[in-house]
């Protein structure tokens, strides 16, 4: 975005502007015949922009990544390395605004119009929160940039000419509460079909509670149960949780969440489970032999992914994926046209997870 640049600065009027900083539109002049005025110029500039975010790293990883989260509300000051006692700007951090009230939280920025060098301070609360370790990785907008923790400062850099330097981030991570986790395991029990989880501590101060939370194949982490903590313990203590909602086959992923009777908080390292059941298979195809339309039926478990192709007796693939899809537990059908297959002998290849069964068609006339 453009400014218009002050009006009649210096004492050459051929090289200043002359277009009003508030309305763009220069001072009337009095021209006669035969004259010939070139000093009515308008000038403009750009500014620079500085910014980005200020976040939680959940995963303790040093960089912004799935799972983290933005955090608004944290007071953000922008300073000139000449002066690193005013700041030039200060703002507290927002939801993106560029994406609506759905954007990203933690977002900041800062218009800069005067050149030089700056830095910027993160005034986050660090009785609840740590630095994570800066600059990690080599993708600098992902990132942490505040390496002064003391003063919660960045480093410092240079603002040019309509520069847009948006990956000056802050990481943090909660402050780990006086509870020694000494042991977080899981395993799916597959006679009881469950999953078990396991923690033992070696020390408690002041613990409230556990909350265990369950992540299904990357996605979304939710509570699944919550066990009440010792308070105060010097003696190893041992936890149980059992999760019997794991319906579907795959990878669980699952948390602690250990909260203080003061409200604070603090995460365990992830564990994860793997769930993979390998039940019987039902098929039925009929009529077989068949002289029109063929119905394919095919019982699976939960979660196991299922496809079928139809080949000929020659090994060629005839009719491609007449299934392929994740069973949800219930009857899978699918259908074979009358014009579909003209007279001879087939094959049905069904692949449920990985293992392979042939099953014999024949059309007749």
């Amino acid at each position: 975005m453009y400014k218009s640049s002050p009006a009649n600065v210096g004492t050459d009027d051929g090289r200043d502007s002359d277009a009003s900083v508030l309305t763009g539109v220069a001072s009337e002049i009095t021209l006669k015949s035969g004259d010939n005025n070139q000093t009515i110029d308008a000038g403009y500039y750009r500014c620079a922009y500085v910014g980005d975010y200020v976040w939680l790293d959940r995963d303790q990883n040093n960089l912004q990544d799935a799972g983290d989260e933005g955090l608004n509300g944290i007071l953000v000051e922008l300073y000139k390395s000449s002066n690193p006692t005013t700041p030039v700007q200060t703002m507290l951090t927002i939801n993106d605004p560029r994406v609506g009230r759905n954007g990203k939280k933690g977002y900041y920025n800062f218009e800069v119009c005067e050149l030089g060098n700056y830095f910027i301070k993160v005034k986050a609360d660090m009785t609840l929160y740590n630095w994570v370790q800066p600059n990690q990785g080599t993708n600098d907008g992902i990132d942490s940039d505040v390496i002064d923790f003391e003063n919660q400062s960045t480093l410092i850099f240079t603002v040019g000419y309509a520069a847009e330097i948006t990956d000056i981030d802050a990481g943090v991570r909660l402050k780990p509460l006086p509870v020694t986790l000494k042991t977080f395991t899981g395993r799916w029990n597959q006679s009881r079909d469950i999953n078990e989880l396991t923690w033992v501590t070696a020390t408690e101060i002041n613990n409230d509670y556990f909350e265990v939370e369950r992540s299904i194949r990357g996605g979304e982490y939710k509570v699944v149960g919550k066990v009440s903590g010792s308070g105060n313990s010097q003696r190893e203590m041992t936890y149980t949780l059992d999760d019997s909602d794991i319906k579907t086959n795959g990878i669980y992923t699952y948390r602690l969440r250990q909260v203080d009777f003061d409200g604070k908080e603090s995460y365990s390292d992830p564990i994860t489970i793997s769930v993979e059941r390998r039940g019987e298979t039902h098929t039925n195809i009929y009529p077989n032999p068949s002289n029109g339309q063929v119905n394919v039926e095919i019982q699976a478990s939960e979660g196991q992914r299922v496809s079928a192709d139809v080949y000929d007796a020659n090994g060629r693939l005839v009719l491609a994926t007449l299934i392929d899809t994740v069973s949800e537990g219930k009857e899978l059908n699918a259908k074979i046209d009358q014009d579909a297959l003209s007279q001879g002998v087939y094959y049905i290849l069904l692949n449920v997870d990985g293992e392979v069964t042939s099953h014999k068609l024949i059309i007749i006339e």
